[in-house]
């Protein structure tokens, strides 16, 4: 069978295109590699562009074509609290929030650390209400527990069979998510779980 020269030259620059473009695959697919693990739970970007990654084994940030990864550290109270992260949220500024079965951690932009909230239940989501500020974390089995923005302590919700004033149950589970809280309405929270429908009155103490 005949071929042109101009038929040649095509074939082999159709080839050469070919193997580029597996090759530069291959190279995209061993840049990805560089994360600390392959078990990736939850992917967010934050109000400056920057992509977090969860994983099994730590919290990664990619910027300007640089990983950077956070690994928890006992001696060091501002690193992530937990290796394996199981969820991400942004806080009010926009900042990101990992979630780990020991609480939360804030991350603090202008420092480049973490601010650690222990919880004594793993968070299952991270809810901003911006009427009043605060944070509302459900917990696996310990209720929900508000924080103010400025990370403290407000008060926590837990489920108390004499008290017919309590929340209905102190168990979420993380595939109910953001769908559980409603804060539209300014005097009460609404709370929906399996175990009943719940009105918070914002001005109670």
């Amino acid at each position: 069978m005949m071929f042109s020269l101009n038929q040649i030259n095509l074939r082999y620059l159709l080839t050469v295109l070919l193997l580029f473009g597996e090759l530069t695959m291959a190279q995209q697919q061993l840049h990805f590699d560089h994360l600390g693990s392959s078990s990736i739970r939850s992917l967010i970007v934050d109000d400056r562009g920057i992509l977090w990654i969860a994983t099994t084994e730590g919290l990664s940030a990619f910027v300007n074509e640089h990983f950077y990864e956070f690994t928890p550290d006992m001696t060091d109270p501002h690193s992530i609290m937990d290796a394996d992260i199981t969820g991400l949220s942004l806080n009010s500024a926009g900042a990101v929030v990992a979630l780990s079965a020991s609480g939360l951690s804030f991350f603090d932009e202008k420092s480049f650390r973490f601010q650690q909230f222990r919880l004594t239940s793993r968070p299952v989501s991270f809810q901003y209400d911006k009427r009043t500020g605060n944070y509302w974390v459900p917990t696996e089995k310990s209720g929900i527990t508000v924080i103010s923005n400025s990370g403290e302590l407000i008060r926590s919700f837990q489920d108390d069979p004499l008290d017919p004033n309590s929340i209905s149950t102190s168990r979420y589970s993380p595939y109910f998510r953001s769908e559980i809280l409603d804060f539209s309405d300014s005097t009460f929270v609404f709370l929906a779980t399996p175990s009943g429908f719940n009105v918070y009155n914002r001005q109670a103490k």
